[in-house]
């Protein structure tokens, strides 16, 4: 029985050796680089320049209520004692709500950075995805946990292409995206 065994383990060890090799002559393998097919995805631009309006005009925002505290200083040491007082807790005041207001703008600032990066994402994985399905693909990998890749099997350019299918103009019109931003 012991002899039945191994010898039914090895027949079938072959049969998934060759079935193995069926398979790899089968395996369609590509990569892509996902940072820089997010970072020249025309939507990653065009966000990346919303996002810097809205900081330009919270910066704004912020150094108007830095004005009005640093003019309230200059009115509160002409005033007298009881005067200055009351002077200072409403600088203190204002200042309380620059700090509010700045803790807020980062947030806010955060929050839709992470909700559009997961967004973008989204999209770029799913074009890769319908790539495979469609070209047959066995995998498509990222290509910054590849240790060894052969050019040939890079996809980016061709995701780029498809990422931005439509709006060729605009996406070289606008300013690169950050190249800190990343996965």
């Amino acid at each position: 029985m012991n002899r039945a065994l191994k010898m039914g383990m090895v027949i079938a060890l072959a049969a998934g050796l060759c079935g193995g090799a069926a398979m790899a002559a089968e395996t369609k393998i590509g990569y892509v680089d996902l940072e820089k097919a997010f970072n020249e995805f025309y939507r990653t631009k065009e966000e990346n320049a919303k996002l810097q309006d809205v900081q330009k005009a919270k910066k704004a925002e912020a150094d108007r209520m830095v004005s009005q505290i640093n003019k309230l200083k200059e009115e509160s040491e002409l005033l007298s004692d009881d005067a200055k007082k009351s002077k200072e807790a409403i600088v203190k005041e204002k200042i309380k709500d620059l700090r509010d207001y700045e803790r807020d703008t980062v947030q806010e600032i955060r929050d839709k950075l992470l909700a559009l990066r997961k967004e973008i994402l989204d999209t770029i994985t799913k074009i890769v995805a319908d790539k495979g399905k469609k070209d047959g693909f066995t995998f498509i990998f990222v290509s910054d946990v590849i240790v060894y890749k052969d050019a040939s099997l890079d996809l980016t350019e061709d995701l780029i292409k498809n990422l931005n299918k439509g709006h060729e103009a605009q996406a070289a019109a606008l300013p690169p995206a950050s190249a800190g931003a990343k996965k």
